[in-house]
């Protein structure tokens, strides 16, 4: 068997076929940023359809950050956040934001969005993680008594986590 990177496309299907052509026209050299407004402009222009411009939107930041673009990632999910979305876009969105600016080393404004995310869905399927995220964050800004405290609240709250070992482990550091 071949191990590959990146990611598969069942193209034998036709949705699978579709969405490797969209992907492979997105990250494109020469034709990426034509067609990603081409995208834009066709989903703006479909009424009755905002939610898959805001997912569009997501996935766009996703590839941002893939590709290291951190700061495009973060101006989209910002603009996202000012719309009026629905709460399992602005969940992903809050979340990826934390993630856009953990990558660019923004560890105030990483806590911030990991904090409001924690805030807004709490039982989240999700929150586990992102209170690790939470954690890092906290490390990072140089506040150990409020990341050992997060790793800890992480342990004692997911006690059948596979983390939580390593997450007391931290916490006791």
């Amino acid at each position: 068997a071949y191990a590959f990177e990146g990611r598969r496309y069942d193209c034998g299907n036709k949705l699978g076929y579709l969405q490797a052509t969209v992907e492979y026209a997105l990250n494109h050299s020469s034709l990426g940023s034509e067609f990603e407004k081409y995208l834009l402009e066709l989903v703006a222009a479909r009424p009755g359809t905002p939610a898959l411009g805001w997912y569009a939107a997501l996935r766009l930041a996703q590839m941002d950050l893939e590709a290291r673009e951190t700061s495009q990632a973060r101006a989209r999910i910002d603009a996202l956040l000012k719309e009026q979305i629905t709460p399992a876009v602005r969940g992903a969105a809050l979340e990826m934001g934390g993630e856009a600016a953990y990558a660019a080393r923004e560890w105030d404004e990483a806590a911030a969005r990991y904090s409001r995310f924690l805030a807004e869905f709490p039982n989240s399927p999700e929150a586990p993680s992102v209170l690790l995220a939470l954690g890092w964050a906290e490390f990072r800004r140089g506040r150990m008594d409020s990341a050992r405290e997060t790793w800890t609240r992480f342990a004692t709250s997911n006690r059948t986590d596979p983390r939580a070992p390593a997450a007391l482990l931290l916490a006791a550091a």
